[in-house]
């Protein structure tokens, strides 16, 4: 699941919650738009399944990924 959607990637994620808790798809998404989103994106996450690991990167821009 590869998101970058402006700044919205913490409203598809609630919406997703069942979903990464049933498939535990990898994600790959922009966490630039908010100061808090490579806090907050990852918290989010580990509260839907906590088994989530994840690694931002700081390249071009900022995105994290994560993965089971």
């Amino acid at each position: 699941l590869k998101m970058d959607v402006e700044g919205y990637e913490k409203r598809i994620l609630v919406g997703a919650k069942n979903t990464i808790r049933r498939f535990s798809p990898v994600m790959s998404m922009s966490a630039y738009h908010h100061p808090s989103d490579k806090k907050e994106l990852p918290a989010f996450i580990q509260s839907i399944a906590p088994d989530y690991k994840y690694k931002i990167y700081m390249e071009n821009e900022e995105d994290i990924v994560f993965w089971k």
